[in-house]
């Protein structure tokens, strides 16, 4: 006779296979219609204001020729990167980038699906793997996909993938087998090694916070199975895993390495304290409380209590379990502490016990988290962002004991084994309706506004890209530096325009601390007429105003641009935007010119302006016009103490020598060539305190006036 168990077994996956499908479309049903996706067009994203233009942004640049290293279409004149403020999202970014190849509005939209239905998959297969039966695996998944998080973070696109959650722990159950069975099939063999292989790179390309997370929960499943099995391979097995994530990380922040020793580290960009870990870690009271206007009135006014009275209150809040996740919390302590309730249990889902309390031990508020910030690195520092990993793991110690609950029960009363799928309907309408803020859902009124806002802003930002050639440089107002610098239009709110027409080149996004946002902000400076001939200069062919905030500055700006190149102007359909087209055609007659690294701050006294020097700092240039040739720029400098000071460009060409004292004011006249992007000032006499108090290392003195243009003239327009 044949083995029938094969046939059993296949049959037993396609059913699995099925019930997951099922639970991964009514989690995506439930969640479009909770928040009110379907009261709007799926075109108009779900959020539209502050991080979700960022990731736009960063999305949109992804697919570009250029990657995040080099992006052409924002830090207008310069171009700019993005690899300062990495994030080691590969996969996030890969997924991405073809769902938004239809548009933000809609990708964004799609990405927030398909995580939804991603994680309500993922968290189905891995409770199957930690032996739970389908019934409770499906409630497993379900709440796990629809934990209040997955609402609360819309704005945090990626983080809205948390199935990393679950590939982390099935690594973690993977520690207690050879990871290279030589006792199976050469095939399966293979098989096991490559799925083994995907889950690090999923692990290790979702995110630095998830990965980071991931590792957490490796080492301490390390330490589990390899007591357990009274054996050190477990935790071998485990530094292999941990190594594969760390390389997967490691590879996606190469660019970032390369462009900190070719330009220099950023100080001003993604700088962390020890005090954010802190701020930003988990209270278990958060955790367990209702979530945000709970529909039980009596449980929404606990929560509204808790917050209104509560210190230190941001995004941990999204932190809430839920009720069948806060009973897999408590119920984890009971199976760590007490043997006898944990013998009834699964090695998975004692393992799942352990991991509940232990990343619990690490995120909460001067947990092992804090330590870790003040003794190795600050800068994994929102440790809330852990809570999916909590709940998940949460959820499968909830749902194993619901399991053995049914079986003592149905060994009692076999008659409830009839109504085994009403029960668990019930309890899933229970999660849904628990952990599922009627507050969550956005109104027709909501939809409709963020839709109008969306066309509009699209019709504005098409409209002006119809009218002026592909590459055209347009400035923004007000200016905002970019990243994490709130403002009064919202973080990143000019991004929405590199969205819409993405041909041309704006100057919002240029990077903070290098040369196309230092130069932003000292034109920023300048007065009204001054600003206008700097954009005449440079090339500049629109100026697009943002009529939320206004200035006496601004008015001017626009006066005088209006007046000097008779523009025509382009408003946004619902009037908050405005666009100046220079109706008068001109060609650049200057590359912008700026500091680069080496310099400490620029000091002041009137109209003098100066700034001092480290050893060998450099200036920066824009990409030169085609065609246009070299650029004049004259320097003036002075010195700490007598040296001669070489000006080279990035291939060591000497452009320039001069010798340089302190009691007087060197000028040193410069012609550049048109590919140079780059000049450093060579100084033979190493920097030095100035002895007078201050401790700063000083090298030379940069002097120039606070009207001065920060430009080199092309030498052609120069001799006409």
């Amino acid at each position: 006779m044949l083995d029938p168990a094969p046939t059993e077994r296949r049959s037993a996956r396609v059913i699995s296979l099925i019930v997951g499908i099922f639970v991964a479309l009514l989690a995506t049903g439930v969640y479009w219609y909770a928040t009110g996706m379907q009261r709007g067009p799926l075109s108009a994203p779900m959020a539209y204001e502050g991080d979700p233009l960022q990731y736009g942004y960063i999305i949109q640049s992804f697919s570009q020729s250029g990657g995040l290293s080099s992006i052409d279409n924002a830090g207008a004149p310069f171009g700019t990167q993005n690899v300062d403020f990495p994030n080691g999202d590969l996969s996030n970014m890969a997924i991405a980038a073809t769902l938004f190849s239809g548009g933000y509005g809609l990708g964004f939209n799609l990405y927030l699906l398909l995580s939804v239905a991603l994680t309500a998959l993922a968290g189905f297969g891995i409770a199957r793997h930690c032996g739970l039966a389908r019934g409770p695996a499906l409630l497993v998944a379900l709440a796990f996909a629809l934990l209040p998080f997955h609402f609360q973070r819309i704005s945090h696109l990626f983080y809205t993938n948390y199935t990393t959650a679950a590939v982390a722990l099935w690594l973690s159950l993977r520690l207690a087998s050879p990871l290279f069975d030589r006792s199976r099939a050469t095939r399966d063999r293979w098989l096991g090694v490559g799925a083994v292989a995907l889950a690090c790179i999923w692990c290790g390309t979702t995110g630095v916070y998830y990965a980071f997370f991931s590792c957490i929960v490796l080492a301490i499943a390390a330490v589990v199975q390899s007591a357990r099995a009274a054996s050190v391979r477990p935790a071998i097995r485990a530094v292999a895993i941990l190594t594969g994530i760390s390389i997967c990380v490691a590879i996606q922040l190469i660019p970032t390495r390369t462009h900190n020793q070719t330009d220099g580290k950023n100080p001003s960009v993604g700088q962390r304290s020890m005090v954010e870990s802190e701020v930003y870690g988990l209270k278990l009271a958060q955790l367990l409380l209702p979530v945000h206007g709970h529909r039980i009135g009596l449980l929404a006014t606990l929560r509204e209590r808790y917050d209104a009275q509560a210190l230190n209150i941001n995004e941990n809040s999204t932190a809430t379990l839920g009720t069948l996740g806060s009973a897999g919390f408590m119920m984890s302590l009971l199976i760590l502490f007490v043997p006898r309730v944990r013998r009834r249990f699964p090695h998975a889902q004692q393992l799942c016990a352990v991991l509940v309390v232990s990343l619990f031990i690490y995120a909460t508020v001067g947990g092992l988290g804090s330590l870790f910030a003040l003794g190795v690195s600050p800068q994994i520092r929102a440790l809330n962002r852990i809570s999916p990993f909590i709940g998940l793991f949460s959820l499968i110690v909830a749902a194993g004991t619901l399991q053995l609950l049914w079986q003592h029960l149905r060994s009692r009363h076999p008659m409830l084994a009839r109504n085994a799928g009403l029960i668990l309907a019930g309890f899933a309408v229970l999660v849904i309706l628990d952990q599922v803020s009627p507050g969550f859902r956005n109104t027709r009124e909501q939809r409709a506004a963020v839709a109008a806002k969306y066309e509009s802003d699209r019709a504005f930002a098409q409209g002006l890209a119809s009218r002026l050639p592909a590459g055209s440089r347009v400035m923004q107002l007000p200016y905002s530096p970019y990243p994490e610098s709130p403002d009064l239009l919202g973080s990143y709110a000019q991004f929405r325009n590199n969205l819409h027409a993405p041909s041309l080149h704006w100057s919002h996004g240029a990077m903070r601390g290098r040369p196309e946002g230092n130069w932003l902000a000292a034109v920023n400076e300048l007065p009204a007429e001054s600003f206008v001939d700097v954009l005449q200069a440079v090339g500049f062919s629109a100026l697009v105003i943002d009529n939320r905030v206004s200035s006496q500055k601004m008015l001017d700006i626009e006066k005088r641009f209006s007046e000097r190149t008779r523009a025509v102007a382009l408003t946004a359909p619902d009037s908050s935007q405005k666009a100046l087209l220079s109706a008068t055609p001109w060609r650049a007659t200057a590359r912008a010119f700026t500091q680069e690294n080496g310099w400490h701050a620029t000091e002041a006294e009137g109209q003098r302006h100066w700034s001092w020097s480290l050893d060998r700092p450099t200036f920066a240039l824009s990409p030169a016009e085609p065609g246009a040739g070299e650029c004049d720029v004259q320097l003036s400098l002075a010195s700490i103490r007598q040296m001669k000071v070489k000006v080279v460009d990035s291939q060591g060409q000497v452009l320039a020598e001069s010798e340089v004292k302190p009691e007087a004011v060197s000028v040193i006249n410069l012609r550049i060539p048109a590919g140079t992007r780059r000049i450093v000032l060579e100084n033979d006499v190493p920097a030095a305190p100035a002895g007078n108090g201050d401790p700063r290392p000083l090298a030379l003195r940069w002097e120039r006036t606070a009207d001065a243009l920060p430009l080199c003239t092309y030498a052609k327009i120069a001799q006409q």
